[in-house]
């Protein structure tokens, strides 16, 4: 048939005069003559003939996009250049090669250009879905353009339905600048974050003391609990005390040694790495400090392997209620899936494997995170029940208990420059302050590290120093000292006493999404994303460790690492190219073995596997936070409850001296490396 086509109104020339007056940079004299004579026109302005090829030809003039001809016409009718889509979903078609802008839009995508997109409202969740679905696809592909992409949610009107036209009806033309647009990226994190959980939640508290306010005689005692809330709502200390107790047998998984350690004092339980080794008839078998064998045990994802004998004895074949805590069960799921170290030695399948031992033997599952969502609860649910009977699938109630409570928030500060976070950091030393610094780079941390302690070491008094704590420093034993400390729970006096020897704290990644600051110390937070590996969440949990409400200065990359081979931002989009990139590798097997393979013949349950769905929705999210990294750490902190605040720029002479600094400290450096390899290499004599 005949492909569908987008609608370009007739206009009047009040209506382009109105358009002009909106877009006075787009109508100059020069531009409009510019335009006549590229096209040979015989026309002295711009007319009704020749308006459209005018605005496709000049990205000043923003482009609305609305559901049809009489709310596009409601848009120009007030200035607003708006182009007709006779469906949601028709600003883009399905190609061989996936989705791409439909012919007509394509020709007004250009970088620069504002796209504002004036679709309806509706309460319909049906309708709701297929809107935002439409939206997302649309968006993204304009994105890709570099077009700059707003949404505008319409305000329902009948308490069912919102449209462009009869809002402007109802309110008058002046109303239409109460319509505030979202950029895309904050709209989209919107939707996801209301489809977080789309199951009704079976208790509902609001506060910030879930260990005190929640009653858990209302909690259950068997399946799985879901703990949804922001950060520090006491989570943990609920988790605690439903832990509490000589008649259970405990497992924590977490994805970082320093979360580890934390949570292990938390829970009165045992670490992994604090348990002694032991062999007796051919078994390894795992002693705490007063020589028994531990039921109450905390490990690391990757250390379930050397752990497994005690958990199988302790946990799994325990008489005892058995209950499995997965703490930030997000980022959990998603090392284990994704992470290099899970995969160490070939180990992911083993680890995989013993996670689904503990998941069938638990009695209780408890979830906790401020981000648990359906992929968490469905993961779990889908390992569970591998290979049961369907008799026996609901045996395994889930429970989602949700935390409403919305802590006050933190000023932030986005900086421009790497160079001009660096100086006011000094500055902020300086003055008497005491920073918490993040890092995602473990080289830039040692470089600013180095570069501040030069800076301020003349003002430091007597007993007075920074602390570095890093990959390659976490076991030494000042740094050791610190997170045992910070990790002990209460204590308030000998934290302050301690802390008062450090006047700045510099961290990496593997604790600053681990260890909470609960003690006032620190006068402000510093953050240097500058590789663009974390994504947002990773990033706002970093942030958020220092529990005081002091501002928080952030440099952030615009643009993160997106997975190097799976592109897509939704699920289905990876799991296709994931099929796609298996298919070939089998032609290329069967192209070059003469004996068949018997993976070519595997079956890898596409829509079964819960490792696989898991997997392919964490890649799309990454993909989606790592596309727009800053805007998208924006859009998180301010849905979490904090302020975004312009930040006053420092003169570029200034940026320029600290960029040659950190370059001849970047150098300086690499000499040091360079040399140490050299004396430490060993001569080769004759005899050698």
């Amino acid at each position: 048939g005949i492909p569908s086509r987008l609608g370009f109104l007739e206009l009047t020339e009040a209506v382009i005069e109105r358009v002009r007056k909106r877009c006075p940079k787009a109508f100059t004299k020069d531009r409009i003559g510019n335009f006549l004579k590229r096209h040979e026109s015989t026309e002295t302005t711009i007319t009704p003939g020749n308006f459209w090829l005018f605005v496709a030809e000049s990205p000043l003039i923003p482009v609305g996009l609305a559901e049809g001809e009489k709310k596009a016409a409601a848009l120009l009718s007030i200035g607003i250049v708006a182009i007709s889509i006779p469906g949601t979903r028709m600003g883009y078609r399905r190609t061989r090669d996936g989705l791409a802008l439909h012919p007509d839009l394509a020709l007004f995508a250009q970088a620069g250009r504002e796209i504002t997109f004036y679709f309806d409202s509706d309460v319909k969740p049906s309708t709701c879905k297929n809107t935002e679905s439409a939206i997302a696809n649309t968006g993204r592909l304009l994105l890709k353009e570099n077009c700059k992409v707003s949404v505008v949610t319409i305000p329902l009107l009948d308490g069912s339905k919102g449209a462009i036209d009869d809002y402007l009806y109802k309110f008058g033309s002046d109303s239409f600048n109460d319509l505030q647009p979202q950029s895309f990226i904050k709209w989209e994190y919107g939707i996801e974050r209301k489809y977080l959980i789309t199951r009704p939640p079976d208790m509902v508290v609001n506060t910030n003391k879930m260990g005190r306010d929640v009653d858990i005689n209302k909690l259950p005692k068997r399946g799985l609990l879901a703990i949804g809330g922001n950060k520090a709502v006491g989570k943990t200390e609920l988790v605690e005390i439903l832990t509490r107790g000589e008649d259970k047998a405990i497992l924590a998984n977490v994805h970082r040694v320093f979360l580890g350690r934390g949570i292990a004092v938390r829970l009165n339980a045992d670490y992994r790495d604090d348990l002694e080794r032991v062999t007796n008839k051919k078994k390894t078998y795992h002693l705490n400090e007063a020589g028994e064998y531990s039921d109450r045990l905390v490990a690391c994802s990757e250390g379930l392997i050397a752990l497994y004998s005690t958990i199988r004895s302790q946990f799994i074949e325990s008489p005892k209620l058995k209950v499995l805590v997965i703490d930030e069960v997000d980022q959990v799921i998603i090392s284990l899936l994704t992470s290099d170290t899970c995969n160490k030695n070939g180990n992911r399948s083993t680890l995989l494997s013993i996670y689904e031992e503990t998941i069938k033997a638990a009695d209780l599952i408890i979830l906790a995170s401020a981000d648990v969502s359906d992929v968490e609860i469905n993961y779990i649910l889908s390992v569970r029940n591998k290979g049961l009977e369907s008799s026996a699938i609901n045996n395994f109630p889930v429970f989602y208990l949700k935390n409403e409570y919305v802590s006050k928030g933190y000023n932030t500060y986005f900086v421009g420059h790497k160079e001009e976070l660096i100086k006011a950091l000094c500055g902020e030393i300086h003055s008497d302050g005491c920073p918490w610094v993040l890092f995602d780079s473990r080289e830039y941390s040692e470089q600013v590290y180095n570069l501040v302690c030069d800076d301020v070491a003349p003002i430091l008094k007597p007993g007075q120093k920074l602390l570095l704590i890093n990959s390659h420093n976490s076991d030494e034993p000042e740094q050791v000292e610190f997170i045992k400390m910070m990790s002990k729970p209460g204590n308030t006096e000998e934290k302050i006493q301690f802390l008062k020897q450090y006047r700045g704290v510099f961290v990496t990644q593997s604790l600053w999404t681990s260890l909470s600051i609960e003690v006032p110390h620190f006068t402000s937070v510093y953050a240097f994303i500058t590789c663009g590996i974390s994504p947002d969440w990773d990033i706002s949990q970093g942030l958020s460790r220092v529990r005081s409400l002091v501002n928080r200065y952030i440099y952030c990359e615009k643009r993160g690492r997106q997975h190097k081979t799976l592109h897509g931002y939704y699920a289905n989009q990876i799991k296709k190219n994931l099929k796609l990139g298996v298919e070939i590798n089998n032609r290329v097997i069967r192209s070059s073995l003469t004996a068949a393979d018997p993976m070519i013949n595997y079956n890898w349950e596409w829509d079964e596997n819960p490792n696989i769905e898991a997997y392919c929705q964490y890649t799309a999210r990454q993909n989606r936070s790592a596309a727009n990294l800053e805007e998208r750490l924006k859009a998180r902190l301010e849905y979490e409850g904090n302020t975004i605040l312009p930040y006053e720029y420092c003169y570029l002479d200034d940026i320029a001296e600290l960029k040659a600094e950190m370059k001849a400290k970047r150098a300086e450096t690499k000499a040091e490396k360079q040399e140490r390899i050299l004396f430490n290499t060993k001569v080769i004599s004759d005899d050698d």
